[in-house]
């Protein structure tokens, strides 16, 4: 019976399958919204909506009350409690303040066991909400607020119990995302048995969607004012309206705090529509402007900004606010990335699978759903390294010189932002001679290489020898010019410090928790064992037999990782690390090694080792693997933190 039924649907036209599945994956998503919305729909019709908790409910700590009844906060501190002998959905806090509100919930409730016990919530808004909701979720006897009031400007003007039922549009998108990737990878796992790229984009966009829905608009990513500000002052005219709270989401303020953030999907709303109304740069003649360098650049990290840039530049001609301009930018890095990605294992023809499993790691697909140039960088590198590996493995390449040029121009323009990831090219001198189409294209490539080299170190070496770069203030007292003469004066000893930290955290940043699960703002994820079992897997077990790398190439790519490795180390012991220290080196993430992770695990691919799968069941497994952990730190991470 279940032969035959598979045989019926298996009849049916692929197109119309997709359609299905997409339609039961919603209906899925669905139900799981009204499993989450069931106790608020089963309460009695009085225990239903909104109820506003009376001032004379109240019993209150460090609190006076002014004409209009409101409450105001005496001191540091205050404490408000009420009884409510019911059940609580969601608490909503009305006040004003002039910076961002903080409190601690305490619920008293009776546990399974028939005694007290009381469940600690730490709640905090933005600034400019002038609402406060959390979840609770809970029969409770009575609640406790204790409230912050740092700067003596807190007042509750009121307080109330939310049981109405909610549908929550980033919960149900991230599971509706998640449940067709999942289905389309299985659906089209014959197409994706040679055609790994289709795999990746599926599972890549429906995930980075899912983050870019559920994230806060604030900057929870690696340095993303920093890029977020380089973005949009690209896109600006010369001309534009003076908006002190558009400064603030551009930089590192109190508004723009990456750990305050609308916790829930309330208040992600509002935070959206407070920026979308009040947050803009769209000058008229009658507001007062100023000049800003037109098309404001960032130095030759310019480049990796034009995607996000464009982006940006055209939300701008729709007048759109700037919570949606936020939006945009990041789905236009998390675009580039996919389609770049896409073609990089298009291209491959040995290792597409473990590629894509990198390009698949939590924390890469955390970067490229937020505004940052990493996923540039390491997108464009992928794709001229696969141009690059495929002559090195195998001997029926004959690319002519062009072609060779289009890789290394591919993994310049990711070096562009990054110069420390130049070495890369090195493995391009050890393709074998007759992989060439003939001598003058071996010493035309080999030429182009080493200039491309040369130029790309020049524009990270070139601003330090001269004095132009200083160094990183994050850093303390630093200096790139004084740094480097401390190396230069003691080589050896600087030789020794970077091959301690190099050893000392080879693991941690080849196959830990900061390379892969770490989400930045949003914590490290919990999946590193899972991610490593898999990724293990796949690292001795995607090739199918077939030609793997001489010893010569593979000792070739191995130089030009450990000269990347040590550039890394090294650029950000002149800009980050204060001048004279001798016994670290400061600044270092794990995000710095993904570029380096698909050519170091090539070089453990083996002829002996192989796996009694069908290549469409083995892609299908590895895709559905990473795709249901991702999905996993996105729930957990993102969406239960932020937008629950």
């Amino acid at each position: 019976m279940i032969k035959g039924l598979y045989n019926r649907w298996s009849s049916v036209h692929i197109a119309v399958r997709a359609v299905i599945l997409v339609a039961v994956s919603v209906l899925l998503a669905l139900l799981i919204e009204l499993f989450f919305n069931i106790k608020t729909l089963s309460l009695d019709a009085s225990d239903k909506g909104i109820r506003s908790i009376e001032p004379d409910a109240l019993t209150t700590e460090n609190i006076t009350r002014d004409s209009d009844g409101a409450l105001l906060c005496d001191g540091e501190s205050a404490a408000i409690t009420f009884n409510v002998d019911g059940y609580v959905d969601r608490i909503i806090v009305d006040y004003e303040k002039d910076g961002y509100f903080s409190q601690s919930i305490s619920a008293e409730y009776i546990n399974a066991y028939g005694e007290k016990e009381t469940k600690e919530y730490d709640d905090r808004a933005p600034m400019w909400l002038k609402s406060s909701s959390h979840n609770i979720r809970q029969y409770v006897d009575n609640i406790t607020l204790k409230l912050n009031n740092d700067d003596g400007s807190l007042k509750i003007t009121g307080i109330r119990i939310d049981n109405r039922a909610c549908f929550n549009f980033h919960r149900f998108m991230l599971f509706a995302l998640g449940f067709t990737a999942l289905c389309m990878v299985v659906l089209f796992r014959k197409t994706i048995a040679s055609k790994v790229e289709i795999g990746f984009a599926i599972v890549a966009f429906s995930a980075g969607l899912s983050m870019i829905i559920a994230m806060p608009l604030v900057r929870v990513g690696f340095d993303e004012e920093t890029h977020l500000r380089n973005s949009y002052l690209l896109s600006i005219g010369a001309q534009t309206a003076n908006d002190a709270q558009v400064w603030d989401m551009l930089n590192t303020s109190d508004a723009n705090h990456p750990l305050i953030y609308a916790d829930t999907a309330e208040e992600y709303g509002r935070f959206l529509e407070y920026l979308n109304e009040n947050c803009n740069y769209y000058g008229t003649e009658d507001e007062e402007t100023y000049t800003v360098t037109p098309r404001h650049t960032s130095g030759i990290s310019t480049f990796a900004y034009v995607f996000m840039s464009l982006a940006i530049n055209i939300a701008r001609a729709f007048k759109l606010g700037f919570g949606y301009i936020y939006i945009i930018a990041r789905l236009a890095n998390l675009l580039t990335y996919v389609t770049v990605m896409f073609f990089a294992i298009k291209i491959l023809r040995k290792g597409k699978i473990l590629m894509a499993l990198i390009g698949l790691m939590p924390t890469a697909m955390f970067l490229a759903s937020t505004v940052s140039y990493d996923p540039v960088v390491t997108s464009f590198v992928y794709l001229g390294m696969s141009y690059i590996i495929n002559n090195i493995i195998y001997d029926d390449c004959k690319g002519r010189w062009w072609q060779f040029a289009l890789a290394a121009c591919a993994v310049g323009y990711g070096c562009l932002a990054k110069a420390v990831y130049a070495p890369l090219l090195i493995m391009g001198f050890f393709i074998p001679k007759s992989h060439f189409r003939d001598d003058k294209t071996r010493r035309i490539v080999k030429a182009g290489f080493a200039a491309a080299i040369i130029l790309l170190v020049m524009t990270f070496v070139l601003p330090v020898l001269m004095g132009a770069s200083g160094g990183d203030t994050r850093g303390g007292d630093t200096s790139n010019s004084g740094q480097l003469q401390m190396i230069l004066s003691h080589p050896f000893a600087y030789a020794g410090l970077l091959i301690k930290s190099i050893w000392s955290k080879l693991v941690y940043y080849t196959i830990g928790t900061e390379t892969l699960d770490m989400m930045c703002y949003m914590g490290a994820g919990n999946a590193i064992f899972a991610i490593d079992a898999l990724l293990t897997f796949v690292v001795f077990t995607h090739s199918d037999g077939e030609k793997t790398m001489t010893v010569k190439a593979k000792a070739g790519v191995l130089i030009s990782l450990f000269v990347t490795t040590a550039l890394i180390w090294t650029a950000l012991y002149l800009a980050y690390t204060p001048v004279g220290v001798a016994d670290s080196i400061s600044g270092v993430q794990g995000r710095y090694f993904i570029p380096l992770l698909f050519p170091l695990f090539m070089l453990f691919s083996f002829k002996g080792i192989k796996v009694n799968l069908r290549r469409d069941r083995y892609n299908c497994l590895v895709l559905a693997g990473i795709g249901a952990i991702l999905f996993w730190e996105i729930y957990r991470q993102i969406l239960t933190a932020c937008s629950f």
